[in-house]
């Protein structure tokens, strides 16, 4: 019979109950075994983490580098912000990089029709 917690009644509360030793509470193959370091999740672990701290470095080594003539403390507030939004400004500095080298190796055969037809619509209205 068993209380309302689903614990059995104890009929006399002076005897003491030994547990029974003679049944093993735990099978051989469940006990716990040694695990090793270097199991996936602790790899992928440490790789997410690796790249999480060589992505915060570029970030924060190009925020430093942008404007060299800055004082030191602007430099120091744009690493700051570089890092702590250190997906986004990576995309930035790839699109950025990416669409520099794209006019650069494209001005010559680029037609700009089109944007300064985009351009006069939007500023004469």
């Amino acid at each position: 019979m068993n209380d309302p917690y689903g614990y059995p009644i104890i009929a006399d509360k002076d005897k003491i109950v030994e547990p029974d030793l003679t049944k093993a509470s735990i099978k051989t193959d469940e006990m716990a075994q040694p695990k090793s370091v270097f199991s996936s999740t602790n790899i992928t672990l440490l790789l997410l983490g690796g790249l999480y701290i060589l992505m915060c470095y570029i970030a924060g080594y190009h925020a430093y580098q942008e404007y060299a003539e800055d004082p030191i403390t602007l430099k120091w507030m744009r690493i700051i912000v570089a890092v702590m939004f250190m997906p986004f400004y990576v995309g930035y500095i790839l699109l950025k990089s990416f669409f520099v080298e794209f006019m650069k190796s494209h001005a010559n055969s680029f037609d700009f029709s089109f944007f300064d037809y985009l351009l006069n619509i939007a500023f004469t209205r």
